[in-house]
């Protein structure tokens, strides 16, 4: 239906209109077309589902899964963690995980050629294990969408690069923005496990998760009035208030989520009002965050609740 043609964005300039529904059906195609010779792999986040790696099982009797930890840590640890499975042709577990993918962060798709396959898992379990600053080990959720696209709009290319590896391209579904995600492969192996992470970088992928931890977190009456909305409309509110945050240079997730909590009870984006931003941008250094929140409260915001 789609022939070949991306349907995904792969940069910071282009703005994805396709839906979710035309991003599977486009997948679940190429996935099907076993003319191609191509290999198909998912990368599952071990969140992904409760009975994980159970489920694999419900739709796969004989499903080919491989834990993406070392295996110098302990069987059941390894399998906790994200798994490197291999999908097949018109297999019930591609429909469960596109399915799954237009709510959560499942996971990741990666087309590769056969022969590549090996290198591929390899290569991944190298990425998975990284170097945090600090000198300790960690794990880089580079799986997670969430991820993928924050490296996408950081322009992260050498991060881009690695992600997609020796695979022909990397798939995703970025369900908070709605947005398809595609990086193309350049053949990038690393060599060994430990992918050191730089701190501004952690910093920049920080500042397009937050939304999600701001709305899970976020408490009290206005906490739970914005979790019972659709998700993808306190979603979309809450990322629009940290965009106009970051901007103006507050990145903290308590100074944040406090701005969205005001926002919310304005019923609008506050923070993009000229008189308010003027208010942050001027505020003295002894003007704390909170002091401009409640002039803010008493001068923006009628008395009773105006919810979006």
């Amino acid at each position: 239906m789609y022939g070949s043609a991306s349907l995904a964005q792969k940069s910071t300039s282009d703005q994805s209109t396709v839906s979710h529904d035309q991003w599977s059906a486009h997948l679940r195609g190429k996935i099907d077309d076993e003319a191609s010779g191509h290999a198909w792999y998912a990368v599952i986040d071990p969140h992904a589902d409760a009975d994980l790696p159970g489920i694999l099982w419900k739709y796969d009797d004989k499903p080919d899964v491989w834990p993406l930890l070392m295996t110098s840590m302990d069987h059941e640890v390894r399998m906790q963690g994200p798994l490197f499975v291999r999908l097949y042709a018109r297999s019930p577990l591609v429909d469960w995980y596109l399915a799954k993918s237009c709510t959560q962060a499942v996971g990741i798709l990666y087309e590769a050629a056969p022969e590549k396959s090996d290198a591929l898992f390899e290569h991944l379990q190298n990425v998975v294990e990284c170097s945090l600053p600090d000198g300790s080990a960690g794990v880089f959720r580079f799986y997670d969408p969430r991820i993928v696209y924050a490296l996408i709009q950081l322009n992260e290319t050498n991060m881009q690069s690695l992600l997609a590896g020796p695979a022909l391209a990397l798939y995703g579904w970025e369900f908070g923005r709605g947005q398809a995600l595609e990086l193309s492969g350049k053949a990038r192996l690393l060599a060994r496990e430990g992918l050191p992470l730089e701190q501004a970088l952690l910093d920049g992928i920080a500042r397009f998760t937050m939304p999600y931890a701001i709305l899970h977190t976020i408490g009290g009456e206005r906490g739970d009035y914005v979790r019972s909305l659709p998700f993808q409309k306190a979603f979309l509110f809450i990322d629009d208030v940290c965009a106009t945050l970051f901007k103006a240079g507050i990145t903290e997730l308590q100074d944040c989520a406090a701005c969205v909590s005001c926002s919310l009870q304005a019923g609008r984006n506050l923070f993009a009002e000229s008189p308010v931003q003027d208010m942050l941008l001027t505020r003295g250094r002894n003007t704390s965050l909170p002091d401009v929140l409640e002039h803010i409260s008493d001068q923006y915001i009628s008395t009773g609740p105006r919810l979006i």
